[in-house]
């Protein structure tokens, strides 16, 4: 999105009560100590929404300055590589002051060029992007990816990047929209779990575990995030007081 939750890593004291912190700390460490020039800490997002792009090179920019390794790819994360269109409009009536256009999603059932509210982007097959980092180095995976998270994450335990030593913790943020051709429908989970749901994931890990997907390692750990405190940022003093 604009760049808030990487700026939570990095600037904790701005965002005072976020739900995202004691995560990050437990993870990482103290701010103090993510923003130490040897802390081997990097920081890698994904937004394809062009409108956030500026933004988001001012805060990379300003952080490589401190020192502090942060990279925006302007690409959606999904299930495989290709180009898709995003709608742009959200899920949501946007205020009249938000600025993070909160709810931009891929449109999934596109096959035409977009209309006038839609607009062409790259995606990114998430598991084989992971499997490009160095071996043990992504502690954390944030995904609030606006419904894409069902196809993105089948895609990653298919791929068995979904097992710690690949990605340790993920936090993911599941909404009540979204493809799940690969996911699985209600009939693929337990009566009562709808497939778009934060039990779903959490039946699918569970389901990683059952069948001991990873040996000799162990699962991702899972849980829960929907952190949307101070979505439309509290300034644009990257890094500064």
């Amino acid at each position: 999105n604009i760049g808030v939750n990487v700026r939570k890593l990095f600037e904790s004291e701005k965002y005072a009560g976020s739900k995202l912190l004691p995560e990050l700390e437990k993870a990482f460490g103290s701010p103090e100590k993510r923003r130490e020039s040897n802390s081997g800490l990097c920081a890698l997002g994904f937004e394809p929404n062009p409108k956030h792009q500026d933004r988001l090179d001012k805060i990379e920019t300003a952080y490589t300055n401190l020192g502090y390794k942060v990279h925006f790819y302007p690409y959606a994360a999904w299930r495989s590589d290709g180009f898709m269109a995003l709608n742009t409009t959200g899920k949501r009536e946007s205020a009249v002051d938000d600025k993070s256009s909160e709810g931009a999603h891929l449109s999934m059932r596109s096959v035409q060029w977009p209309g006038a509210k839609d607009i062409m982007v790259r995606t990114v097959d998430t598991a084989d992007f992971v499997k490009t980092l160095p071996a043990g180095s992504l502690k954390v995976l944030l995904m609030d990816i606006e419904g894409s998270e069902y196809e993105t994450l089948a895609q990653m335990m298919q791929k068995k990047v979904m097992c710690q030593g690949t990605v340790d913790t993920a936090l993911v943020d599941a909404h009540e929209w979204g493809e799940i051709t690969h996911w699985g429908d209600a009939a693929s989970f337990v009566e009562g779990i709808h497939p778009r749901s934060y039990k779903a994931v959490h039946q699918r890990i569970q389901q990683l575990l059952d069948f001991d997907w990873c040996k000799p390692g162990k699962v991702t750990a899972i849980g829960q995030m929907d952190d949307e405190s101070y979505s439309n940022d509290v300034d644009e003093l990257f890094g500064q007081a």
